[in-house]
């Protein structure tokens, strides 16, 4: 922070983007970016030299043991609330708490006023808004695409090809040219050789090679749709969690993260509703998976029933897999008691998780995807403020959601 105050410290970097204009760095027209994309990608990905389609050519209707109440609800409430989390995190991702609080010293996260910072700046469009989500939610999207494409299975090949296609090109149908935010280790695992081939194999390698020490957060940050998946089955819900986690991160601890994820998403699907006891049950099959003492240590640490948000130490380490899902269940445990026994309204109770957790700073857009995630499949679409579903590519995204509707027989938005 300089001399400035913080306003004008925001209003500076804002029209330097007028001069500087960052995003031509990583986005053109659509037709420019698919022309980059065809050219450049035998060089890049030669092992995925189209865009993997995103539909079977027949979407066909996954049969249900049940029909649960509210389930178009909850996944529309999931899928948003991913993104919505997301792009409000993005505002104050790698900032401080102290920055974080100078910058919105008001408390109101909007998305015509974020500090356009180096950071931020690459998602930027020309009039200076910040309406769109980060790697977190492209790479949950990759996860979304595999699916329907396979028509309800999980295909690891698949979802290694789209990763690899999407780390060098991004998006092409939305004019990318470059994928945005990719950590470190999830880049250095599917720029592997082999990867697509066979990425459990390389994923493993990588991580032994580093001395089994990564547990980054880059595959919870993505992985609660697969929740969704096969809500009625525990087994294949772990399963499916674990290849799809371990495509990137092979670490335990990022499996038990995942696993804990989708387990909270799964039972929320199929009705219950007591949130302790869905945490409870989640959290014994996340456990179970590790077998270290100070893997186990931080299990419990992180997962207390008692931890509070100093304790999750937001701005220390992190990018640490434990911290994402703790700050989930621990916002999800608060959702609980304002709205049953405070009587607080849903958007409220969003709204308000979502932008204390963001004013943390830290890597404030993975905690609040995972955050929007479960809240918004727990209290359902209508907890979403309208404000911050105003995304630039909001059309692109509902054909998204759609596309699951329908493979879960469910009507289109």
């Amino acid at each position: 922070m300089d001399s400035k105050s913080p306003e004008e410290v925001k209003k500076g970097l804002k029209d330097r983007l007028k001069e500087d204009k960052p995003w031509e760095l990583f986005r053109t027209t659509k037709d420019k970016a698919k022309k980059f994309a065809k050219k450049n990608a035998k060089k890049y990905c030669p092992d995925v030299p189209t865009y993997p389609p995103s539909l079977p050519k027949k979407v066909v209707p996954l049969t249900l043991p049940y029909r649960p109440e509210n389930l178009a609800d909850r996944i529309v409430g999931l899928i948003f609330g991913q993104a919505v989390g997301d792009a409000v995190g993005l505002a104050t991702e790698f900032l401080d708490k102290k920055a974080a609080t100078t910058y919105y010293a008001n408390g109101v996260i909007d998305y015509t006023d974020y500090v356009l910072d180096g950071h931020r700046r690459k998602w930027a469009n020309e009039q200076g808004v910040v309406a769109d989500w980060t790697d977190d939610t492209d790479q949950f999207l990759l996860i979304l695409d595999m699916i329907v494409a396979h028509n309800g299975q999980v295909d690891v090949q698949d979802f290694a090809a789209r990763c690899r296609y999407w780390m060098n090109f991004g998006f092409t149908e939305l004019g990318d040219t470059n994928s945005l935010g990719v950590g470190a280790n999830f880049g250095q695992v599917v720029s592997s050789e082999g990867f697509v081939q066979n990425p459990l194999k390389v994923s493993e390698g990588v991580w032994r090679k580093g001395g089994c020490q990564s547990a980054a957060n880059g595959s919870v940050m993505r992985t609660s749709l697969l929740g969704l998946l096969d809500f009625w089955d525990e087994a294949q819900v772990i399963q499916n969690t674990t290849k799809v986690c371990q495509v990137t991160h092979f670490d335990p601890r990022c499996v038990a993260c995942s696993i804990v994820t989708t387990l909270t998403v799964a039972q929320l699907m199929k009705g219950e509703t007591d949130i302790e006891k869905i945490i409870e049950h989640s959290l014994s099959k996340g456990v179970a998976v590790l077998t270290e003492e100070s893997h186990l240590h931080d299990f419990h640490k992180f997962f207390s029933r008692d931890v509070t948000i100093e304790g999750l130490e937001l701005n220390h380490l992190i990018g640490y897999t434990f911290k994402p899902i703790a700050c989930a269940l621990y916002a999800l445990r608060r959702a609980s008691r304002e709205w049953h026994q405070e009587k607080k309204e849903k958007e409220a109770i969003f709204r308000d998780l979502i932008t204390e957790f963001t004013l943390e700073g830290g890597d404030a857009d993975t905690n609040c995807a995972v955050i929007g995630a479960l809240l918004g499949c727990y209290l359902g679409r209508d907890c979403l403020p309208s404000a911050w579903l105003k995304f630039e590519n909001y059309t692109w995204l509902t054909d998204r959601i759609n596309r699951v509707l329908k493979l879960f027989g469910e009507k289109e938005i």
